[in-house]
């Protein structure tokens, strides 16, 4: 988890793989589902419906997989308990990252993200600024915190596998 473009994506996949778990970006399964971006889900039924379904799909993808990755959306663990479901069923990392490195992404990217669609580079900063502060309490519930410009793949993999024997005992 962790906020938009941290890299939750590319390093839930790349931590999948050294696992040799499955892997789940949640907003591609609910695009799939739904037959719809989740920008068209959000513009046509609204937020609510939007954070309804996520929790579900959630839901849906930890039943029915013991050994998987998922990447969640930046505001999933923020909404209808999430993060009690989330860490009730496993292990939850928050990817951090500098705001501003999150902003220079956002205006560079050749994809723009619908939440920033035709916002200035300032704008943009302040929007992520009031989502870190929005968003940062749930995130901190979270079983491991890794702050991305120091990220060890390795660490992270041997946090979990002690995180995992220390639960299992």
């Amino acid at each position: 988890m962790g906020m938009p473009a941290c890299g939750k994506s590319t390093l839930g996949n790349k931590l999948a793989k050294k696992l040799n778990f499955n892997f789940f970006d949640l907003d591609d399964f609910i695009e799939t589902k739904e037959k719809k971006s989740v920008f068209a889900i959000f513009d046509e039924l609204g937020e609510n419906y939007f954070r309804n379904i996520e929790t579900i799909y959630l839901k849906e993808i930890i039943s029915e997989n013991q050994q998987a990755v998922i990447s969640l959306g930046g505001g999933t663990a923020c909404f209808n308990n999430n993060m009690d479901i989330i860490n009730a069923n496993g292990i939850s990392i928050y990817f951090e990252a500098p705001v501003k490195l999150l902003s220079d992404r956002i205006a560079t990217a050749k994809q723009i993200r619908p939440m920033f669609k035709g916002l200035n580079k300032d704008e943009i900063l302040q929007k992520l600024n009031d989502l870190i502060n929005n968003r940062k309490s749930f995130y901190e519930l979270a079983t491991f915190k890794v702050n991305i410009l120091e990220i060890d793949m390795e660490l992270i993999i041997n946090q979990i596998k002690t995180h995992y024997s220390s639960v299992e005992n």
